[in-house]
């Protein structure tokens, strides 16, 4: 075998594995497109094109996909029965894509590139496998069935199933909604007018700071900022004279007068960009009255101050326009909580940090959901057959539990997290 075919066949061997663990993990489409390009790269994978039989979609496909198991092994039982199976739905179809509308058995190979026992055979009907005395499920040992965890609206938090309308659970209780922010990101306009504000605090800062430095320089300080404290009230008995006599040139009140407007403008730059609402409307009402100033000001200033009043209402306008266009910016809207994959997950270490982070907020359900596909994409992680075991028996999901302990058991039978989790599940199923 050439170099490159041979590492073709490599690559494809790892892409069958890629291609089973999200097929285990319920992922249909992935595996899919997994299991295509592992054929692709090596035609005479036989495992690719077994399992890719089980998650083609049409009866044509899974025809083919068997047939070409049989061409790389005329003895392949398995296949032989599966191919059996489809051909014989094939004339009660409605055409070459009718789908294949039933639940999957297992069969387990023995593949020298693959060391644990895979589930594969999905072709076969239940009743097919069961008089071959084949396996029942696609999905491996720990991880539930697919159309038990596919509904969006089981609560996030005890997976029970709640209507799409419901704003709570009715049987845990918790709040199924959140308050998310309608428009995620700052909107052209919202930076606009943050550029602008932070100008104009700079601005207001160069009166008070020019107070301050007449003040120092009249008692000869070098440093202004060190009057600060002074003229805040604390006053140091030490130099009480100097403050007198600095005072007597700027008074407190015409210093802390002037200082009120930047830090009347910083409470406003800050709200901008924390987005408060109540800055909104601050803005909204400002922006209004100074239009309205604007134009009664043309009326009791008569014909002199005709242009320098439609300047102002253009302005007026201008500014009342700019602020309905950053509405959205600090408006939340309340989305329903829904049992989806997190879009950031892309593969299985994130799936397991997703699900833990969901485990610390006791969303058991949404952990549960995550911690399957860790479970599926890591075989050998124990970690997360471990977290998913954790996650289903605060769900109260005993059983599955006990089958996620049974594939960490496979994994690492001493692992004291096992003993752990292990104990516990029997002090549960006893009170249960």
């Amino acid at each position: 075998m050439d170099p490159e075919a041979r590492g073709n066949a490599l690559l494809a061997v790892e892409l069958v594995k890629e291609g089973i663990a999200a097929a285990k993990a319920g992922q249909t489409e992935e595996a899919r497109e997994i299991l295509v390009r592992a054929v692709a790269l090596d035609e005479r994978n036989l495992q690719g094109w077994l399992w890719l039989s089980g998650v083609v979609e049409s009866l044509d496909d899974k025809e083919v996909c068997l047939e070409n198991v049989l061409i790389l092994d005329p003895t392949h039982a398995a296949a032989r029965q599966g191919l059996e199976f489809v051909r014989r739905q094939m004339p009660a179809a409605d055409g070459p894509e009718a789908k294949l509308e039933t639940s999957v058995p297992a069969v387990l190979i023995d593949n020298g590139d693959i060391s644990e026992e895979d589930v594969i055979s999905p072709t076969l009907a239940p009743a097919a496998a069961s008089e071959q005395g084949i396996g029942e499920s696609i999905f491996p040992e720990g991880t539930p069935s697919k159309d038990a965890w596919e509904n969006e609206f089981l609560c996030p938090y005890c997976a029970t199933p709640t209507d799409p309308d419901d704003r709570s659970c009715p049987s845990c209780h918790q709040k199924l909604s959140l308050k998310v922010r309608r428009r995620e990101k700052m909107s052209g306009w919202l930076r606009f007018v943050i550029i602008v504000q932070a100008f104009s605090t700079v601005g207001l800062l160069i009166g008070p700071l020019l107070l301050l430095v007449t003040a120092a320089e009249a008692v000869n300080v070098v440093n202004p900022f060190t009057l600060l404290p002074q003229y805040a009230g604390f006053t140091d008995p030490a130099s009480m004279a100097m403050m007198e006599e600095a005072m007597a040139q700027v008074s407190r009140v015409l210093m802390i007068v002037a200082f009120i407007p930047f830090v009347f403008s910083v409470l406003m730059l800050i709200g901008l960009l924390q987005r408060w609402r109540f800055i909104y409307y601050l803005m909204l009402i400002g922006s209004i009255l100074s239009l309205l100033t604007s134009v009664i000001g043309i009326f009791l200033m008569g014909r002199p101050g005709i242009i320098p009043g439609i300047i102002g209402v253009a302005y007026g306008l201008f500014v009342v326009f700019v602020v309905f266009q950053m509405e959205d910016d600090f408006l939340f809207d309340e989305r329903r909580i829904v049992m989806r994959i997190d879009p950031s997950a892309k593969n299985g270490m994130d799936f397991l940090t997703v699900g833990r982070n969901y485990m610390q907020q006791r969303m058991w359900g949404l952990a549960v959901v995550h911690l399957r596909r860790a479970a599926g994409r890591m075989p050998e992680m124990i970690d997360a057959h471990l977290a998913l075991a954790a996650s289903l028996m605060n769900l109260k999901h005993y059983d599955e539990a006990a089958r996620s302990l049974g594939d960490a058991r496979r994994v690492n039978p001493e692992h004291p997290g096992l003993q752990e989790l292990q104990t516990t599940w029997e002090e549960l199923t006893a009170r249960a």
